[in-house]
């Protein structure tokens, strides 16, 4: 794969990690800053703030699974995972800017994300799946899930924009 095309992936996923932090950031301050400043609010049910969890919960941990994703068998899909696997498999893109060890560990840290998100994903979000319900991710874990992706993403974003002049 050529610098210009992850290039023009990195862009592409630039989009989908902009919405996903933004999202993850308004809900998150409407928890702190509304929310649990009114007691009444943290002890009430309501149709609204459930469709807004539910909305929280399934744009996050699809726009996970997405970034997450290993190469589908049609070869169509681009996540960053894949951008990672290209970096690594092409040993001459970036050979002085990235570190082997550190390219391992975000692959290792984004097959841990896809590996927790995925079925949730696959079972409750995308389908009605007859195997049940998956476990889903705590809200915590979904946060930590945005800002690991989020800090990968920027490492390569930088690396890729610094090393390509089209």
């Amino acid at each position: 794969m050529s610098e210009a095309q992850l290039k023009e992936w990195m862009e592409w996923l630039k989009e989908e990690l902009l919405a996903l932090v933004t999202d993850d950031d308004t809900y998150w301050r409407l928890q702190e800053e509304v929310i649990h400043r009114n007691r009444r609010l943290l002890t009430m049910r309501s149709p609204y703030f459930d469709m807004l969890h539910y909305a929280y919960v399934s744009t996050t941990t699809s726009a996970i699974r997405r970034l997450t994703e290993k190469q589908n068998k049609d070869k169509t899909n681009v996540s960053l995972r894949i951008v990672l696997q290209e970096i690594e498999r092409e040993p001459t893109i970036f050979v002085s800017q990235v570190s082997r060890p550190q390219l391992q560990l975000d692959l290792t840290q984004l097959e841990a994300l896809e590996k927790v998100i995925k079925p949730y994903v696959d079972r409750i979000i995308a389908h009605h799946d007859r195997r049940g319900i998956a476990e889903a991710p705590e809200y915590g874990n979904l946060k930590e899930g945005v800002a690991i992706l989020s800090d990968i993403f920027r490492r390569y974003y930088a690396l890729i924009k610094e090393s390509i002049h089209v």
